[in-house]
This record gives structure tokens, C-alpha cells and sequence, in this order.
């Protein structure tokens, strides 16, 4: 099926409501609910990569918010309709905002947020994050990577890139080989980056 997959996600800025529902389209315009309720529960700013498993291309889950916890579990589906738990506690901490890219016959998840102090003496539910309090949270610049979406290994702790969430990871050749590439992103409230960065020294 050569349908794009919509995967939950945030309803509005003002209004927090997050979802675990799935749409699937074949042109982009017409768009067909696969299911309203997944198993994995409602969230924000999680991703999705697509990669293959026992010879089959398979839709990966990760990480996300609920705008209360974060999450760092993994799940999978063939179809979007069934969903198989493949880890409910990846190796990587918990976070959204992160990227996630399939390269080089593994899964990778890059950077992003959580609303938790760096030293971890407080929970997410105790510690809010929001630009009038100026706690920002912890940003990251770790690379974890997966060749089934269960056990991770880090890559590297402290990429040359600075602590970020939100930015873009993409797939480019450049010259004679492919490339990871980092763009953008922000690394506190109101505070976004345009920088650039080829990671392909993992």
C-alpha cells in the first residue's frame, strides 16, 4: 500500500487535546481512517519512520508526550491498524520533538526535548516547562540507532551539533556516498536555529 500515513499527533496550541487514531491516503487529498483508537496511547510529537522487518516494510513509533509524560517506547504495524509493542523502554531516554530517520539498515533517533532538569531531580509532572517560568527543559544532541527497534546503542552522546528538538533529518548523497543530514530546529522557547550539518561521522 502506497498510501501516506497521518499518525496522531497535537490538536491545537491552545487547546491541548493529543490523539492515537491513524489515516491513511494514496494521493495526499482523499484521506480514509484506518483506525481511531491504536493501542499506543494518545500523544504529541512522537515519529515515524518506515523500515523493514522479517522482509516486510513495517511503520515504527517512537517516543512522544502526552503534554504531561514522555515517552520512549516503540511500536510497529505492517498496516496501521495492528499494532505490536516492540520495546516499552528503549535505551534512549524519554523525549518528543526528536527525529528519526532509517539509514544505513538501522533506525535512528536524533535530539530532542524533555521537560525535565538535567540532573533528573524532578519528574516531568513537577518540573513545567513555558517560557514565563524560563525553564526550558533539557535539550539533546544524542544519536541512538536500532537495527529492530528494540535494543539501541548509542552512537554518540554529544553530536557536533548543539542540544536541539524539532529539527529536520534527512537522507542526501553527497559526492560518492549518502549522508545524514541535521537542519534547523530550536533550542529554547523562541530561540531557532538555521544552522546545517552532513552527519555522516556516527
Amino acid at each position: 500500500d502506497m498510501s501516506l500515513p497521518p499518525i496522531s499527533g497535537l490538536a491545537s496550541a491552545r487547546v491541548i487535546k493529543v490523539y492515537n487514531d491513524v489515516w491513511h491516503s494514496n494521493n495526499g487529498k482523499d484521506w480514509v481512517s484506518t483506525t481511531v483508537q491504536a493501542p499506543w496511547s494518545a500523544r504529541c510529537g512522537h515519529t515515524v519512520a518506515v523500515f523493514p522487518h522479517l522482509s516486510r516494510q513495517a511503520m515504527f513509533i517512537m517516543g512522544g508526550s502526552d503534554m504531561s509524560s514522555f515517552f520512549n517506547d516503540v511500536w510497529r504495524s505492517y498496516d496501521g491498524l495492528v499494532w505490536t509493542i516492540v520495546t516499552s523502554n528503549a535505551a534512549f531516554p524519554p523525549r518528543w520533538q526528536h527525529s528519526t530517520v532509517a539509514f544505513r539498515d538501522n533506525l535512528w533517533v536524533l535530539g530532542g526535548h524533555v521537560c525535565r532538569p538535567p540532573d533528573n531531580t524532578q519528574t516531568p509532572e513537577a518540573y513545567v516547562c513555558s517560557e514565563t517560568n524560563q525553564n526550558p527543559g533539557t535539550f539533546y544532541n544524542d544519536v541512538w540507532y536500532s537495527k529492530d527497534g528494540a535494543s539501541w546503542s548509542p552512537s554518540t552522546l554529544g553530536a557536533d551539533w548543539s542540544a536541539r528538538a524539532a529539527m529536520s533529518t534527512l537522507v542526501f548523497a553527497d559526492t560518492a556516498r549518502e549522508n545524514l543530514w541535521v537542519l534547523g530546529g530550536y533550542y529554547s522557547y523562541g530561540l531557532a536555529l538555521n544552522d546545517t550539518y552532513a552527519a555522516f561521522t556516527f
